[in-house]
């Protein structure tokens, strides 16, 4: 009879031991399928944007220190002077590289051409600005073109110099305006109109002084 008790024992041990393996095996296919715990985007988002610490710093042998970081969500490249004071920035957004730098000259030196190619042009000068050419000049505008000077304004030509308009050409001085010519000056028009509306109009040679046309009217 004890070996029936011992043999009934073993078998119950069996049974729970077969329930046990049932249950987690049950447990871990639970496991497998079951929906993955929830992600926070917002925080992997906020990581990513996060700005890094500067990524490479280099100490040039000037004294100057190349630094390249991550700033407002753009790379920028910077050089500064040993005094701090920033002389060349490059920032690349996402419209392209944004350039600026400040040093005491620029030189540009090119065997070929230097195109520039903008919305918009613009140079400042403090002090004086130089346009040469060993060749032809030409300046054209789709536009209109504004030539504006606080002091005096001089055009001058080993050659000839001709302006031509395709409308009306006219030239307004809130001062003297005086045209003068080494040789013979000449003014030539469909009509020509010469008006004085305060003062005299002389006319002055050292030689003769020839009127002539169809008609010549004084006080008509």
């Amino acid at each position: 009879m004890s070996r029936s008790m011992a043999g009934c024992a073993a078998g119950e041990a069996d049974l729970a031991s077969s329930q046990a393996e049932s249950r987690s095996a049950r447990d871990g296919e639970a496991d497998e399928n079951s929906t993955p715990a929830a992600v926070d985007f917002g925080t992997i988002a906020r990581m990513k944007s996060a700005d890094p610490a500067p990524a490479a710093t280099l100490r040039l042998s000037s004294g100057r220190r190349a630094e390249f970081r991550r700033e407002s969500g753009e790379d920028l490249l910077t050089v500064s002077s040993p005094d701090g004071r920033v002389e060349l920035a490059i920032r690349f957004t996402a419209a392209g590289p944004v350039l600026s730098f400040e040093s005491a000259a620029l030189s540009l030196k090119s065997a070929g051409e230097i195109a520039v190619e903008c919305e918009r042009f613009r140079v400042d000068a403090s002090q004086a600005l130089d346009l040469r050419s060993g060749g032809d000049l030409r300046t054209e505008a789709a536009g209109e073109t504004l030539l504006r000077s606080g002091g005096d304004l001089r055009t001058t030509a080993a050659g000839e110099t001709e302006l031509r308009s395709g409308g009306d050409l006219r030239a307004h001085a809130s001062g003297a305006a005086e045209l003068r010519a080494e040789g013979t000056a000449r003014l030539e028009g469909h009509a020509v109109e010469v008006t004085s509306r305060r003062g005299n109009v002389d006319l002055k040679a050292n030689d003769d002084v020839r009127l002539r046309g169809e008609r010549v009217k004084l006080n008509c």
